[in-house]
This record gives C-alpha cells, sequence and structure tokens, in this order.
C-alpha cells in the first residue's frame, strides 16, 4: 500500500469487483492494460531464498526469490495505457486518483462487439 488507498477499518464487504482488462479499453491503440505511474517510491521486498545454478559454461547463475512487496513514500502521477502510454483524462484533467479511474471505468465501458453470424 503506498498511502494513497483507503484501507477498509471494519466489516466492509466488497460490493463491486471491476475486472480492468475486460472493462478498459484504450481509445488511441484499442489495448486494454492499465497502469499506475508513481513518482518518489521506495519499493522493499523480501528476499526468502537465494538459488544457485551451475551453467553450461561452469560459471554460477545466482537468483534470488522474493516474497511479498512494499511500496512506500510513493505519489500516483497519472493511470496510463501501458501499450501506448496515453494518459486517461476527465475532461482536460489527468486522473491521479483511483476513484476517477473507476469513474472513467464507468462512463467508458469497453463495448463488447457482437458475434458475426454467417446463415
Amino acid at each position: 500500500m503506498n498511502g494513497d488507498e483507503k484501507t477498509p477499518t471494519g466489516p466492509e464487504t466488497i460490493k463491486e469487483t471491476i475486472d480492468v482488462a475486460k472493462t478498459f479499453e484504450c481509445p488511441n491503440c484499442r489495448h486494454n492494460i492499465l497502469e499506475e505511474i508513481q513518482e518518489n517510491v521506495t519499493i522493499a521486498t523480501e528476499v526468502s531464498s537465494i538459488n544457485v545454478y551451475e551453467s553450461e559454461y561452469k560459471e554460477a547463475i545466482v537468483e534470488k526469490v522474493c516474497g511479498g512487496v512494499e511500496i512506500h513514500g510513493s505519489g500516483i502521477v497519472k493511470y496510463r495505457c501501458k501499450n501506448c502510454g496515453l494518459s486517461i483524462r476527465e475532461k482536460n484533467r489527468i486522473i491521479k486518483e483511483i476513484e476517477g479511474v473507476h469513474k472513467y471505468l464507468s462512463i467508458n465501458k469497453k463495448i463488447e462487439e457482437e458475434p458475426i453470424i454467417i446463415k
């Protein structure tokens, strides 16, 4: 958590889950992956183990295995299409909060094409 999200404090239940990949469609390139861009971020991961392999060239290959990720001190800059980088906007303002993303997705739902049936 980066401190910007509202953490439930009581017995709240999930009212709705939005599958972003099924809902978002970039108006520029039509891809469906939305990413959150953050700045001033410190990321911490727990290193749980280290694997050492021997390659065919007799060199050691070392690989770390990490656990959960913690994000500290970040600020959301924008939400954008992962493919083309287009920032999502409400009117002329770049959306910087998850509530704005929710509103954007509610208004700009992806239109599923009807299957073409050939008779």
